[in-house]
């Protein structure tokens, strides 16, 4: 896939609305969304706002610098990268809680 530009010329918004729907059609053909071939009936915010402590504890051990810097960027202090990690997690659970959400 070649550099994204702006829909302007013969092709005009459509070459600009194909290029950004590439991604999503890759992405789909990845096996990465196999989990969306599921139909629960499940409200995709709820679910991922349910699912986010699990996952970041689960892929911790490699991106724990990458969830050390959204913990900081929210303002959870600590030190080093595994802390963080752990404080990100407990913060979400708690947030979680705090509006209801089982």
């Amino acid at each position: 896939m070649g550099v994204l530009t702006p829909g302007v010329g013969s092709a005009g918004p459509f070459q600009s609305l194909r290029q950004a729907t590439l991604p999503a059609s890759q992405y789909g053909s990845s096996g990465a969304s196999d989990s969306y071939l599921l139909d629960f009936d499940l409200p995709h915010g709820l679910t991922v706002g349910l699912l986010l402590p699990y996952t970041i504890q689960f892929s911790a051990s490699a991106a724990s610098s990458r969830y050390a810097e959204v913990a900081m960027s929210i303002g959870i202090a600590g030190e080093g990268d595994k802390a963080l990690t752990t404080a990100l997690v407990k913060r979400l659970v708690e947030l979680a809680q705090a509006i209801g959400v089982p």
